[in-house]
This record gives C-alpha cells, structure tokens and sequence, in this order.
C-alpha cells in the first residue's frame, strides 16, 4: 500500500470506507483514476493551499460538500454517476 502512489492510497480508502462525499487535497496528480479526479483539489507543491485562488477553490468546494445531501454514492437508490467505479464494493 505504501509503494502505491497517493491517489491510489486515496482512492482504495474511499472504496473501503464509502463515504458519501469527499474532497482530496494533494500537490502529487499521479494515481488518481478518472473517476475520481473531479474530487481532487491539486495544490502547490511549494505554496500548498496559500495561493489566494486556491483558497478560494477550496472553500467553493468545502461549500459545495455542505450543500450534498447525506446519501452516499454507492446508495443503491442512486443512480451511479458516469465512470463511477463499478463491482461489488461500489454498488
């Protein structure tokens, strides 16, 4: 697990623990699967979250997660967005 790259890591995590919404901040892009992209919030890998964009992606994204309803992903109720990962974990 260690050997794998971040986005990787991220990705196995959230396939275990299913969570209903999340957002990833990560200066490395590498590992990250498609359908899991749009969750991710590249950062600097100097300046991190200081850059005054940034911050303000960031707190349009941590908006946009406290707007979600508490229904999760993998809720078979739902329809799975395109490119969601599919099997037994993810259904």
């Amino acid at each position: 697990f260690r050997m794998l790259p971040r986005g990787e890591q991220v990705t196995q995590d959230v396939l275990r623990r299913r969570p209903g919404a999340w957002l990833a901040l990560d200066d490395d892009p590498t590992g990250w699967p498609d359908w899991a992209i749009h969750h991710l919030l590249l950062t600097d890998p100097r300046e991190g979250i200081s850059p005054a964009s940034l911050q303000e992606e960031l707190r349009r994204r941590l908006a946009l997660l406290t707007n979600l309803q508490p229904v999760s992903v993998f809720d078979r109720t739902n329809r799975r967005p395109e490119g969601e990962p599919s099997g037994p974990l993810a259904s």
